[in-house]
């Protein structure tokens, strides 16, 4: 098996893109960086509320930011930009976050016809990963709750063969595709060993109609998660891929080898 793909993040729920090798750091990895947009109440906003978010594109250009989306001219700013610390909401946690400034959310509130903020995590904010799947001081920025998630290209593969018309990894917003496996067997791994870097596998990850979201168009269909629940559904949720966390700091790249360790049956 091999790491086929890379996909980074920088600004949760808007479009990502691929990356040749990304470095895993102890906070959030392999996402370089991942400022959250607020909506009016100070709380996360993603594309599972307003799917137009998926036409907005943000990528990482050396020290800067830059987003863009069709019609408009680009924004760059600063990834460490400063400005008035906020308490936001994501999910269940309260987190202190840096306001991003009125640049930002202007653009941002204009191409998205909402009123948002952009705000970034400052490394003094820790917010741990949930209780019982890592161990203590694992943590993450404002993912859902887990820095990794992993999808076997064969799984995606399976999933396509049942489709009227196929969808694209991008749907499922993985941080790790993984070649070269059976389809789903990924649903039985402990461990995964991705070059010199060490993973422990913690839960299924279940999903939303964000796979719905068509990520060209910024619209929400019916598919595929109506024909992955078709036979994807275990204790009335859809799952598909695995959320990981990791135990170590070093670099991934495309093609690194990949090891895993699975669940042990055995009586």
């Amino acid at each position: 098996m091999r790491l086929s793909e890379i996909w980074i993040y920088p600004v949760k729920s808007l479009a990502g893109g691929r990356a040749a090798h990304a470095r895993v750091d102890h906070h959030e990895a392999p996402v370089v960086l991942e400022p959250s947009i607020l909506d009016a109440r100070d709380r996360f906003l993603t594309q599972r509320e307003h799917p137009p978010m998926a036409r907005v594109a943000a990528r990482v250009e050396g020290d800067s930011l830059r987003l863009e989306t069709a019609g408009r001219a680009p924004l760059v700013l600063p990834i460490s930009v400063e400005g008035p610390a906020r308490e936001v909401t994501v999910w269940d946690d309260r987190c202190r976050a840096i306001d991003a400034g009125e640049p930002a959310a202007r653009w941002l509130s204009d191409a998205l016809e909402r009123g948002v903020r952009l705000v970034r995590m400052p490394e003094s904010t820790r917010r741990p990963v949930p209780a019982g799947y890592a161990s203590e001081g694992s943590l993450v920025s404002f993912a859902d709750a887990f820095p990794f998630l992993a999808i076997g290209q064969s799984s995606l593969d399976e999933l396509n063969a049942r489709l009227e018309q196929p969808v694209d990894m991008r749907r499922f917003r993985p941080n790790l595709v993984i070649a070269g496996a059976a389809p789903f067997a990924e649903d039985e791994w402990t461990e995964v060993v991705i070059g010199a870097l060490r993973l422990r596998v913690t839960k299924a990850c279940s999903r939303c109609a964000i796979l719905n979201v068509d990520p060209d168009r910024g619209t929400r269909g019916t598919e595929p998660l109506a024909t992955l629940a078709t036979f994807r559904t275990r204790d009335r949720q859809v799952l598909f891929g695995q959320n990981l966390v990791h135990a170590s700091e070093g670099e991934l790249r495309e093609g690194d080898p990949v090891t895993a360790i699975a669940k042990d049956h055995s009586p």
